[in-house]
């Protein structure tokens, strides 16, 4: 599946909160640059399976398991190349490119073997272990592994005795009588070993290793004098495996860690029983139909505490959905939920929710308030008269348009003519729309809009109960549940009246 990725966020990124999601997502991975798969939607409702099918086989154990072991023999590989390429010192240099290419032999032939005797259901990861399987039993990989195999048992083998008199430093062959000094020299050549207990350690991380000193250099140097034919053949190996890498399986081993970076950020979401599923999704125009979704970013953020959870459905038919009620009571969470789920359905990974059936995007366009810069030309209702210009332009059959709080700074009067004019003309052109409002009006401007309403406690209006509810909007019912409670509605107020 090839797809361009796109470097920079969409402009809808920020109003979603998009942007700490994959900031969250990708942090632990941060040398592969995971964002732009996180910027980049599908089109294809093809592709969008082929990755949940892929996502669906990362949650096995029997998978998961070989990967992760493979992701991390890669990095080290990777981090071994880097300081084979910084040594100031050739053999040095040649030592670290000799263990970045078994490390990285012995990864691909882990992988080949653990996911042979695996029944893959996802037809991208079947393709992948079959590229693997033709790759290791190819002749440029079979050369690198014995090369490798050989250089290595050859570097270990090398003996040699290290005399030291201030300030001299000797390097001579080794001496069977005068006993075994190896111990005393072996944090010299700790960096190169590969045995579990080193390399591989956690806390063996070489990433920022300064390399060898100039007397480390010297020391080495010496013994390969030593020892030409072993570090003759090293630079020989260095020279013919300098680009031992295979460009297929570098870009599998960044591809895969976009699945596993979104996997392990909602894995603990979906622990604390919060529900994910897996999109079903369309090109053409379908039904919007989703169940106990919820905003994602909101949920990490807050992670350990209750969410509530909203269904959200639109028929065939129904393009606009309008969403008022008392204000902090969810509404604007509601809008960001929406744009999240079709954003994560287009790249096929799993979404919040129960259930989703959704189509995909060609465009999300979204209008979030902006808080005025000293220094603007001009003011803020311009500002947005010129942002909603610019997206009703762009705005098409496909799209998807969210707008929270538009012309809030204006009078009800014009927000009302203003808002009504953008329903209706998005309403014109067959693109979905969420548009956040105060003014209940809205909900009636354009035929079959469909209206949601954040609900308060019916025995305490001060209450938000984060719910919303598909009904006509009641802004006087909550104005007047609030009166009630507080004495002052026309019949509470008559009756105190002194007789």
């Amino acid at each position: 599946m090839d797809v361009r990725l796109c470097e920079d966020p969409p402009g809808y990124f920020r109003d979603l909160n998009l942007d700490q999601l994959v900031d969250a997502a990708a942090r632990a991975r941060q040398e592969q640059d995971l964002a732009v798969f996180f910027h980049t939607r599908l089109q294809d409702p093809a592709e969008v399976v082929y990755r949940q099918d892929v996502c669906r086989e990362l949650q096995r154990d029997r998978v998961r398991g070989p990967v992760d072991r493979f992701v991390e023999a890669m990095t080290r590989a990777r981090r071994y190349r880097r300081l084979s390429a910084g040594s100031r010192w050739p053999h040095e240099g040649q030592v670290w490119l000799l263990h970045a290419a078994r490390t990285y032999v012995q990864a691909v032939m882990d992988l080949t073997a653990d996911l042979e005797g695996v029944d893959l259901h996802a037809d991208g990861l079947r393709a992948v272990r079959g590229y693997l399987i033709e790759h290791v039993a190819s002749q440029g990989f079979q050369r690198l592994e014995v090369d490798s195999r050989r250089a290595l048992e050859r570097l270990a083998a090398v003996q040699f005795r290290v005399h030291y008199l201030q300030p001299t430093v000797t390097v001579q062959p080794p001496d069977p009588d005068a006993g075994d000094f190896s111990e005393r020299i072996a944090a010299l050549f700790d960096r190169f070993r590969q045995d579990a207990a080193a390399s591989d350690a956690p806390d063996r991380d070489r990433s920022d290793d300064p390399g060898l000193d100039h007397i480390e250099a010297q020391i080495v140097e010496r013994v390969a004098r030593l020892h030409p034919e072993v570090f003759a053949d090293l630079a020989r190996f260095a020279d013919r495996h300098a680009d031992h890498a295979n460009h297929t399986i570098d870009a599998f081993d960044r591809q895969v860690q976009f699945y596993l970076a979104y996997l392990d950020l909602v894995a603990p979401l979906a622990a604390s029983g919060l529900p994910l599923c897996y999109p079903e999704v369309a090109a053409d125009d379908t039904a919007l139909d989703v169940r106990d979704t919820y905003d994602l970013a909101l949920a990490h953020e807050v992670a350990g505490q209750t969410m509530v959870l909203n269904d959200v459905t639109l028929q065939q038919l129904e393009r606009v959905i309008v969403v008022t009620g008392a204000n902090q009571g969810g509404k604007t969470t509601m809008a960001r939920a929406i744009g999240q789920l079709h954003h994560l359905a287009a790249l096929g990974l799993p979404v919040p929710g129960r259930s989703a059936q959704l189509v995909l995007c060609d465009r999300i366009l979204t209008h979030f308030p902006r808080q005025e810069r000293l220094g603007d030309l001009h003011g803020r209702l311009q500002d947005d008269m010129l942002r909603v210009r610019d997206l009703l332009d762009h705005a098409g059959p496909a799209s998807l348009v969210i707008l929270n709080e538009t012309f809030g700074s204006t009078t009800v009067a014009d927000a009302r003519a203003i808002g009504t004019e953008i329903l209706q003309r998005l309403d014109g052109v067959g693109a979905r729309c969420v548009y956040v409002t105060f003014i209940d009006e809205l909900a009636h401007a354009v035929t079959d809009a469909v209206s949601l309403v954040a609900t308060v406690d019916p025995d305490d209006p001060a209450v938000r109960t984060f719910q919303l509810v598909r009904r006509p909007p009641d802004g006087r019912a909550h104005a007047l549940a609030i009166a009630r409670k507080h004495g002052l509605t026309y019949d509470q107020l008559q009756q105190q009246r002194p007789t």
